[in-house]
Order: structure tokens, then C-alpha cells, then sequence
């Protein structure tokens, strides 16, 4: 009986073996992914932006500044190893954000594509638009965005009222505008 039960895990410790190969089908991960992934990925931007003041001491009030899609880009050039340049391109997105469309990213290949995110290796000098806690994908040269956050905030007076001899009543607030942004695009191979 144990020759038999020997026997019996040899022939399914063999077979887990010839099931289990390195090969890839034929896949291969390139190790300049920064250059193959580069190029312009047109398609549609769907963007959310919202701004929230809080005058010091009241409550906040919310307005939706835009809500809805744009047409527009993604252009990726090499930086460096594993580092790509971005840029966001929507005519939107430039309304309200002005120049802080470009920054840097990371991007690594695998056997579908390429990941593309911001996590902590590119310094926050350098990080632009992206942020941090961002990814995205590049699939068969269609570049796919998800629910990419970011949020500014700066400090400045409002005026809340005017008082009785006509003048504007000033208070410090927060003013934090966000923007949830999500893209769908392709890239023209020629």
C-alpha cells in the first residue's frame, strides 16, 4: 500500500511539474519601456471638477465647476529608465488648471502592456499634474485612466457681505478644488 501511495505522488508531483514551464507564450517584457510606450494617445477625458469654500468659522458651500467629457490626449515621452514625461491635453483641463498639465510618471512593462503610475520614486519636485497613489494601463496601444484624483487647496479672503456703509466684508477661507479625471485613448501606430 505505501509503494502504491509513493507511486501515485510521484506521477502527480511529475505532472505539476510538466505543467509548470517559464515560458511565456512567446510574451516578452521589454526593459525600455519608457521608449516603446511613447507617443500620443488620443481619446476622451471625462472630468469632474468641484470647488468647495469653507469661509473660517461658517459652513462650506460646493459648486461644480464642470462636470461632463472633452476630447482630447495623453503624450508620453521617454526621461529616463522606467520614467516617462506625460501630458495632459483638454482644452478643459488647461481652462481650469492652467500650465500644471505635465509631470512624470513611472512605467514599468509586463507580458499584456504597460502599468503606468506615481507612487513614491519620482520626487515630489518632479511630480506635476500626477500626484501620488496614481495608475493606469497601456494595452495594445490603448491607454486606459481610471478615477485620477487631485486636489489643490490654497488659503485666501472671500468677501461674505458688504456692510452698511457700502464696503465689502472680507473673511479668510479654504478653497480646495478637485479634480477626478478618467481617460480613454489610442495610440496611432504608423
Amino acid at each position: 500500500m505505501k509503494k502504491l501511495l509513493y507511486f501515485a505522488m510521484a506521477i502527480v508531483t511529475s505532472l505539476t511539474f510538466i505543467a509548470c514551464n517559464d515560458d511565456n507564450d512567446g510574451a516578452s517584457v521589454s526593459s525600455n519601456p519608457q521608449v516603446d510606450a511613447a507617443g500620443t494617445y488620443s481619446g476622451t477625458w471625462t472630468i469632474n471638477i468641484v470647488k468647495k469654500t469653507t469661509p473660517v468659522g461658517d459652513a462650506t458651500t460646493t459648486e461644480e465647476l464642470f462636470s461632463g467629457t472633452d476630447e482630447g490626449s495623453i503624450v508620453l515621452s521617454a526621461a529616463s529608465q522606467y520614467v516617462a514625461n506625460v501630458e495632459f491635453v483638454s482644452d478643459i483641463l488647461e481652462e481650469y488648471m492652467g500650465d500644471a498639465l505635465e509631470g512624470k510618471l513611472n512605467i514599468a512593462a509586463t507580458t499584456s502592456g504597460y502599468t503606468i503610475y506615481n507612487f513614491s520614486a519620482v520626487t515630489s519636485a518632479d511630480e506635476g499634474i500626477i500626484g501620488k497613489g496614481y495608475g493606469g494601463s497601456i494595452t495594445k496601444n490603448e491607454l486606459f485612466i481610471k478615477n485620477f484624483e487631485r486636489s489643490d487647496k490654497e488659503s485666501t479672503e472671500i468677501q461674505i457681505g458688504v456692510n452698511k456703509k457700502g464696503k465689502p466684508i472680507m473673511k479668510q477661507a479654504e478653497i480646495e478644488t478637485s479634480y477626478v479625471l478618467s481617460f480613454k485613448g489610442s495610440r496611432k501606430v504608423e
